[in-house]
Formats: C-alpha cells, structure tokens, sequence
C-alpha cells in the first residue's frame, strides 16, 4: 500500500514536471517506479529468509548473485557494459574509482542487511528511504539549483 502511495506521489511529481519541461520522458518515472516497488519487496523477502534460518552471508551472497545477473544481462542488452569495461581499461582512475566504490558498497549492504536482520524489514526500509531523503535535502544545499 505504501509503495503505491509513492508511486502516486511520483505520478503527481512527474506531471508537475512534464507541465514546466515538455521534453520529461516517462521511462524515467516507469523505471523509479519499478525500484520503489522493488524496495518494497526486498527487504520483506529477505526478513523472510533470516526468520527462516538464513544467515546474513547467505541473504547477501544470493541477493547479490540475482543482481549481478539481471544487472550484467541488462547492461549488456543496453550496451553500457562493454563500454564501461572499454573505458576503465584505459582510464585507471576510473577503475580505481570502481574498485573502491565497490568496497563501500558491500559495506552498506552488510550493514542493511544486519539491520533488516536484527530490527527488520519496515525499519530497513525506513532508515533507507531516510538516508535518501537527507542525501536530497543535502545536494540541495551543497549544490544549489537555479530554479
């Protein structure tokens, strides 16, 4: 229910926009849409999974096993893959870049993971959507917009 209220909210959110920018393209909404749907249903999936036994590295490795498939099968359909990969073999920084952004990610994905474990899934989800919104407020007043 409440990933629908959202999913209205950012309905409401895009028309405003398409109203004062005639170029908007819906495959954007459709496609956040599809990921607060998404965020919805993960985190209950994987509470699931831990009442069942599971252990957070098992959770982890089999989340992360699914993402890498649809990712890699996704990015490759698109293109991007290959000229991520093309890029990053002649641009080292960006490879660094790469190595270490994977590095905080799997930190920030144990530590979600540990909270959906040990306060569960509505708490996971609330702290995740909390972080997104100080990360908004933040760009905001970090790079602020002419508008």
């Amino acid at each position: 229910l409440c990933a629908v209220a959202v999913c209205a909210g950012l309905v409401l959110f895009a028309a405003a926009d398409w109203k004062l920018t005639p170029s908007f393209n819906p495959v954007g909404l459709v496609l956040v849409s599809l990921s607060v749907v998404a965020d919805s249903i993960l985190p209950n999936l994987q509470e699931s999974l831990f009442r069942g036994g599971s252990s957070r590295l098992e959770v982890t490795m089999y989340t992360n096993i699914f993402t890498l498939v649809v990712m890699t099968v996704t990015t490759l359909a698109s293109g991007d893959l290959i000229g991520i990969l093309r890029l990053a073999a002649v641009d080292h920084v960006l490879a660094c870049y790469m190595a270490v952004y994977t590095g905080i990610a799997y930190v920030a994905i144990t530590l979600f993971m540990t909270i959906v474990k040990r306060f569960g899934a509505v708490v996971g989800v609330f702290l995740g959507t909390l972080r997104k919104g100080v990360t908004l407020v933040l760009s905001f007043l970090l790079f602020p917009k002419a508008f």
